[in-house]
């Protein structure tokens, strides 16, 4: 439907009441005064579908609300969001929802929906570049902009809705107490609150599949080297953590963080030796140094030479 709105406008099909065909959109404003119906025609010059747009060039009805809130001229494009490489169209929700919303609950402005949806869309991508290779290959990015573009719909479905809810139960702040159900009005708060937190709820977990779906749609490599990484940070965490009591000159201390330290070592360098023999070497050295410069007599000696660790390591070291 989008794609045929643009090529109809594009080919000079939208017409007025009157049979007037007008090719530009600012043209076409220039002959709106007021709230106007417009149709527009199908690609064989038949009469198709139409929709009413206020003077600004608002689309105000027509199409079943699908347009609504949108400007003439921007028929079928939405609203484009590109943040790094995530490509998102953010929906719109029309200026009648957000009106109806706002004279319900609110005494001042209220709220801007579509600036809401901008923010959500951007604080998701945020949260996706704080993990590592998320977004590394076209295929997660394409896959963001769906999962995204997805989340947002839920979003905009959910402040429809509340918006249709708080027109039927406006809030006391705009009507007053005065001859209101009080028993009713707590009822129907409670409703609404409970929506809401199903809503936040279902949303946090949307998130979290954005995120889970990302993940495993890592390439083998990037997969591979992460592990790696892992397995050499844990390695070394529980390395320092009994070279820290050796080097305080605390030896019943170092031998008791020994006893649960040293096989995450060894869980960790056996890792390491499965997925890449050389590198693993190369750790074991880089770590048996860098003890050595500190005054200790090295990787083995930390760990302990009769552990696990300490004899996966002394192999290494060979």
């Amino acid at each position: 439907m989008n794609k045929f709105v643009m090529d109809a406008f594009n080919a000079g099909l939208v017409v007025d009441m009157w049979g007037t065909t007008y090719t530009d959109s600012t043209v076409l404003l220039q002959h709106v005064n007021d709230e106007r119906w417009i149709t527009i025609n199908n690609a064989q010059g038949r009469k198709g579908s139409k929709v009413k747009i206020s003077a600004s060039g608002e689309i105000l009805a027509g199409m079943g609300g699908k347009f609504n809130g949108q400007k003439i001229d921007e028929m079928g494009k939405g609203s484009s969001e590109k943040s790094g490489e995530v490509d998102v169209k953010i929906p719109k929700i029309s200026s009648s929802t957000e009106n109806t919303y706002n004279r319900a609950t609110h005494m001042g402005r209220g709220r801007d929906f579509n600036a809401e949806l901008k923010t959500m869309s951007e604080s998701i991508i945020k949260n996706i570049k704080s993990y590592k290779s998320l977004l590394e290959t076209p295929e997660q990015r394409s896959k963001a902009g769906e999962l995204i573009e997805a989340h947002l719909e839920s979003q905009k479905k959910f402040i429809e809705q509340s918006a249709s809810t708080a027109a039927n139960n406006p809030s006391w702040f705009v009507t007053g107490r005065s001859g209101r159900n009080q028993s009713r009005m707590e009822k129907s708060n409670e409703r609404e609150m409970s929506s809401l937190q199903k809503h936040v709820e279902s949303q946090k977990a949307s998130e979290a599949r954005i995120i889970k779906t990302l993940g495993a749609m890592k390439s083998e490599s990037t997969k591979t080297s992460e592990a790696f990484n892992s397995s050499k940070s844990t390695g070394i965490k529980n390395i320092g953590y009994i070279a820290a009591e050796m080097l305080g000159n605390h030896p019943s201390l170092a031998a008791g963080t020994r006893t649960w330290a040293s096989p995450k070592v060894a869980k960790a360098f056996t890792e390491l030796s499965e997925s890449n023999k050389t590198e693993a070497i190369k750790v074991a050295k880089e770590v048996d140094a860098s003890l050595k410069t500190k005054g200790l007599k090295g990787l083995v000696d930390v760990v302990g030479s009769r552990s696990k660790a300490g004899k996966l390591i002394a192999e290494l070291l060979v």
